[in-house]
């Protein structure tokens, strides 16, 4: 088949295909086995990435279930 499935990289909740070349083995620390493949995203992904973080207020004063969004 195809081998392992190519992930995404998030952006402000956003999944995003990256443009790199380079991807990373994401493995079953159990087992070792080769579950899928997470990109080494570009410069510019990560400072979009950065960015779009950096006009979010920060959750550092809210309690830990409305941090991550997930009630």
């Amino acid at each position: 088949m195809g081998g392992p499935r190519r992930l995404k990289y998030c952006v402000n909740n956003e999944w995003r295909e990256s443009r790199t070349a380079k991807y990373m083995p994401v493995t079953n620390s159990s087992t070792g086995e080769v579950m899928a493949e997470a990109p080494c995203c570009t410069v510019g992904e990560v400072n979009d990435a950065v960015a779009a973080r950096r006009r979010r207020p920060s959750p550092a004063g809210l309690p830990p279930p409305f941090r991550t969004g997930r009630r």
